[in-house]
């Protein structure tokens, strides 16, 4: 996926999981599609559903190290980058697509 597909699909789960935006899985989905306009509807709810799955990863991990410590380290977002891309088997920059939003928010 390119930069923009990646930055597109991020803002997309985060409205959806964070927001509760779009009323429902179908309707995020149907939306995502709208902005990657030249891909595949099956491929689509795959990265969808696989981005939820990496975002919830990511939720998970940043509020654990939260309640260990405080301020975050770039060293430990790197850490939490590398734990993300092993357990979903996905690209850096999809790893680390959520752990700003996530520690911030």
């Amino acid at each position: 996926m390119t930069e923009k597909e990646i930055e597109i699909l991020t803002d997309v789960i985060v409205r959806y999981c964070a927001h509760g935006q779009y009323g429902s899985e179908q309707k995020a989905v149907h939306a995502l599609k709208k902005r990657l306009n030249n891909m595949d509807s099956t491929r689509v709810k795959e990265i969808f559903q696989n981005h939820i799955r990496i975002y919830k990863t990511t939720k998970v991990l940043v509020e654990k190290k939260l309640k260990n410590n405080l301020h975050f380290k770039e060293s430990l977002f790197e850490k939490l980058r590398n734990e993300i891309r092993q357990r979903h088997d996905c690209e850096v920059i999809e790893a680390g697509a959520y752990l700003n939003w996530c520690y911030f928010f």
